[in-house]
């Protein structure tokens, strides 16, 4: 596994992405260092703890929170491969580093939908449930087609602290924008 040496990037689209991990591997996979991944209302993805006061167990939410140094609010990209010039990505929570980001599968094999969970999961190396692109600022799972999306009531309450992390049909709005920082 090859690390990247980008000290600090903040990327407004998956073009940028792919261009800067282009140039720092080579076309081979590797791993990013670690950032918080910043949502349009500067919230960080936080990989909730349970009540053990531990985070990163199977099905553990993934939640908003304000940023701060706690590692379970830190991410690492592994890059998996490259699909039709878009790259496909883990991304790994660095309390523990063998637990990814998941799209929650459906035990009934229904169709994926608005509303479904993010969680945290153990990696499965390549599983579609963990494989995501990063498209115009947009993370996309591959699995189910649908983009990262910042929970909103509906009732005009700004996003929060403790605001869950879903999946729902890409629209292009402020809670499905993300960065790096």
């Amino acid at each position: 596994m090859k690390t990247a040496t980008i000290s600090r990037i903040s990327l407004i689209s998956g073009v940028a992405l792919a261009l800067a991990l282009r140039t720092s591997m080579a076309a081979s996979a590797g791993t990013l260092p670690n950032y918080a991944i910043t949502n349009g209302y500067t919230l960080c993805l936080d990989a909730e703890n349970d009540a053990a006061n531990q985070p990163n167990n199977n099905g553990d939410k993934v939640t908003l929170w304000h940023c701060g140094p706690q590692i379970n609010q830190h991410w690492n990209l592994l890059f998996l491969y490259a699909a039709g010039g878009t790259a496909v990505y883990e991304i790994r929570n660095m309390y523990d580093t063998n637990n990814c980001l998941d799209a929650e599968n459906d035990s009934a094999n229904n169709p994926q939908r608005n509303g479904d969970k993010v969680q945290i999961w153990r990696c499965a190396g390549n599983s579609p449930n963990q494989a995501w692109t990063y498209t115009n600022g947009h993370w996309v799972n591959q699995d189910h087609g649908l983009c990262l999306d910042a929970e909103n009531d509906g009732a005009g309450t700004p996003i929060k602290d403790g605001d869950k992390v879903q999946l729902w049909q890409c629209n292009g709005q402020t809670q499905q924008s993300w960065n790096f920082s």
